[in-house]
Formats: C-alpha cells, structure tokens, sequence
C-alpha cells in the first residue's frame, strides 16, 4: 500500500468496525464489495459468502484487527523503488477492496522493470 492510501484507509472506519460487529462485517463485505456482488446485473453465490464469513470468523476479532491494521499502516514505496528486476503487477480493474489506481497503477510507477497486466471480472448470470 502507498503512503496516500494508509491515510485513507486508516479514516474509513475499518479499524474499528471489525470489534463493533466483526460478524456482520463480514456478511456485509462478502455480499457486497469482496466479490462484486453489488455490482448492475451480478449474481450472488451464498455459498462463497457463507464461506467468506465462515472463514473470516475462524480467523478470531484479534487477529483480524491485527491484519487490518498492518495492511492499512504499511508503506511499501520505498521497498518498490528498489525493485530491479522485471516485476510483473496483476491486479483487478474492479477491486472495491483496494483500488487499482492506488496500489497497482501506482506500484507500476515506482518499479524499474514494470510489466503490467489488469484482469476484468467476467459477469455471469
């Protein structure tokens, strides 16, 4: 994650909403953004998010405050600029959870030898 965007994600309530309702949180994030289902004409697995929200669970309220927190604190500029072999970035072109500007468009700008592919999320339904 790049320096802009710790700032973003650390004013957007995410840090705090796990331990209020980790639970609902996670029904929330996998029917909506995680998968798209909250996208025009997206079809909505309830076994994927029955599965997200089981898994996420299991995780425990500590240890996903813990990686939320890591995520949304770490600045990886200065670790890209230093990348000097060729680099291949893939990234969704609609990822609601980290968006491409932000973090693979941006990394593509600060490594040497970027080669850089987007994939788009083909609707079915």
């Amino acid at each position: 994650m790049l320096a802009a965007e710790v700032s973003a994600w650390q004013g957007n309530g995410s840090r705090a909403r796990p331990i209020a309702n980790c639970s609902q949180l996670y029904k929330d994030i996998a029917s909506g953004p995680f998968f798209g289902f909250n996208r025009p004409g997206a079809k909505s697995s309830q076994g994927m998010i029955d599965s997200f929200w089981m898994q996420r669970m299991m995780g425990g309220h500590k240890n996903t405050y813990d990686c939320i927190k890591a995520f949304s604190e770490t600045d990886f500029t200065e670790d890209l600029k230093r990348f000097d072999i060729p680099t291949l970035i893939i990234h969704g072109e609609d990822d609601q959870i980290v968006p491409i500007d932000a973090s693979a468009r941006a990394s593509a700008k600060l490594v040497k030898a970027p080669s850089w592919s987007s994939m788009r999320r083909r609707r079915t339904g």
